[in-house]
C-alpha cells in the first residue's frame, strides 16, 4: 500500500473503534435507565394498583400519586423496548423470536396495567411513543408498518380491556359527558366530575386572563383556585381548599399550559411554545444525527425523546411541573434535548512527507 493509503485504511479503523465505543457507551447508559426506572417503578405500580382495587389497605398517611405512577410507568414500558431495540441487530430476522415475544408480551401487559390505573392522562401514551419514533426514523415504508402494527395492537389491547370493564368505558365516556349523574359506577361518577372540575377552571382562568391581564398574566404569587371563590360553582373547588385533608391547598389548574397562560400572559405563553417547540425539533434532529452514527445512540435518544414527551402530555393534565418530582426530570431531559448531539471523529492523519 502507499502511504495515502495506509493513512486512509488506518483513519478508517479509527472511525470504527469510534463508532462501536458510542454505541458500547449508548447501550450501557440506556440499560441503566432501564435498571433504574423498572426497578423501583414495577413495585410501585403493583402496590398502588392492589390499593385502588381494594386489595389492600393503604399505609397510613401514605397518599398514592397515581399520575406520577403512570408517568414512571410509560417510561419504564418504553426504555424496556427501546433496549431491546438497540440491541437487535436485524429487526426482520428476529420479527418472531422467545425475546421479541417475551419482550413485547410484557410490554403489552404494561399498558394494559396502564388502562387499568384511575388517572387518564397517560392513555395516549403507545400512540405516542408510536409517532415519535416514526417522526424519529424518518417516514418511510417501514415506518409506516410499525405504525400500523402497533396502532392495531394498541386498538386490540384496548377493545379487549373495555369490553372486559364497564368501569373504563363510563370513565371513557365521561370525558365527552362530564354530568357525573348520567354514570351509574363510582369510577363514572368520579371521572365525569374530574372533567367538569378542569373545564370550568380552565374556562375561568382564560376569560379573567384575557379580561385583566391578557399580555403578561396574574404572576406567580396568586392561588388561581382563588379566581372561582365569588362564583355559582366555588362548592365545587371549596374541598380542594382543605389543607389539613391534602397537606395544601390546591393552587394550580391542573394543566401546565393553561397555567403558564394565566401566570405569564399571552407573551409568556408564546415563549412557553417556543421552548417546546424548539425542544422537540431539536430532539428529532439529534436522533436522526445518531441514526447515521449507531443504533445503541439512534434508541438512547429518542428514548430521552419520548419520556420528554410523555411528560409534557401529563403536564398537559394533570400537576407535574410543580413539584419537584416532576419539574427536576422535565428540565433536565429539557436541557439534554436542546444541547445539539455532535459526533467525534477520528482528526485525520498527516500524511508522510
Amino acid at each position: 500500500l502507499s502511504p495515502r493509503e495506509r493513512a486512509d485504511v488506518i483513519a478508517s479503523e479509527r472511525g470504527v473503534r469510534a463508532s462501536a465505543s458510542n454505541s458500547i457507551s449508548a447501550t450501557k447508559r440506556l440499560r441503566a435507565l432501564v435498571i433504574f426506572a423498572s426497578t423501583v417503578t414495577f413495585a410501585a405500580i403493583i402496590y398502588a394498583a392492589a390499593i385502588y382495587h381494594g386489595w389492600i389497605a393503604p399505609f397510613s398517611d401514605v397518599k398514592v400519586d397515581f399520575l406520577a405512577l403512570s408517568t414512571a410507568l410509560a417510561f419504564s414500558v418504553w426504555l424496556c423496548l427501546a433496549l431491546y431495540l438497540s440491541r437487535v441487530k436485524n429487526a426482520s430476522a428476529s420479527k418472531f423470536s422467545p425475546a421479541a415475544a417475551s419482550v413485547f408480551f410484557v410490554v403489552f401487559l404494561e399498558v394494559d396495567l396502564l388502562y387499568a390505573l384511575p388517572t387518564r392522562a397517560l392513555w395516549p401514551a403507545p400512540l405516542l411513543l408510536v409517532v415519535v419514533i416514526a417522526l424519529a426514523q424518518g417516514i418511510h415504508r417501514h415506518g409506516i408498518k410499525l405504525l400500523a402494527a402497533n396502532a392495531a395492537a394498541g386498538l386490540l389491547a384496548l377493545v379487549l380491556i373495555f369490553s372486559l370493564s364497564p368501569k373504563l368505558r363510563e370513565k371513557t365516556a365521561a370525558l365527552f359527558d362530564p354530568n357525573d349523574s348520567h354514570f351509574a359506577t363510582a369510577e363514572g361518577q368520579r371521572a365525569a366530575h374530574s372533567v367538569k372540575w378542569r373545564i370550568i377552571f380552565w374556562r375561568k382562568c382564560l376569560d379573567e386572563t384575557a379580561r385583566y391581564s391578557p399580555l403578561f398574566g396574574f404572576g406567580f404569587g396568586t392561588n388561581l383556585t382563588d379566581l372561582l371563590r365569588e362564583t355559582p360553582d366555588w362548592p365545587i373547588f371549596e374541598d380542594s381548599q382543605n389543607a389539613a385533608k391534602y397537606g395544601a391547598p390546591n393552587r394550580h389548574p391542573h394543566s401546565a399550559h393553561v397555567s403558564v397562560l394565566t401566570r405569564l400572559g399571552a407573551l409568556g405563553f408564546l415563549l412557553w411554545l417556543g421552548i417546546l417547540g424548539d425542544t422537540f425539533v431539536n430532539g428529532l434532529r439529534n436522533c436522526r444525527r445518531s441514526l447515521a452514527h449507531s443504533r445503541a445512540q439512534f434508541w438512547f435518544e429518542t428514548a430521552l425523546l419520548c419520556c420528554w414527551s410523555i411528560y409534557v402530555l401529563a403536564m398537559s393534565f394533570g400537576v407535574v411541573l410543580e413539584n419537584p418530582f416532576g419539574g427536576i426530570p422535565f428540565w433536565t431531559l429539557t436541557g439534554l434535548l436542546a444541547c445539539p448531539l455532535v459526533f467525534e471523529t477520528p482528526a485525520p492523519l498527516q500524511q508522510p512527507q
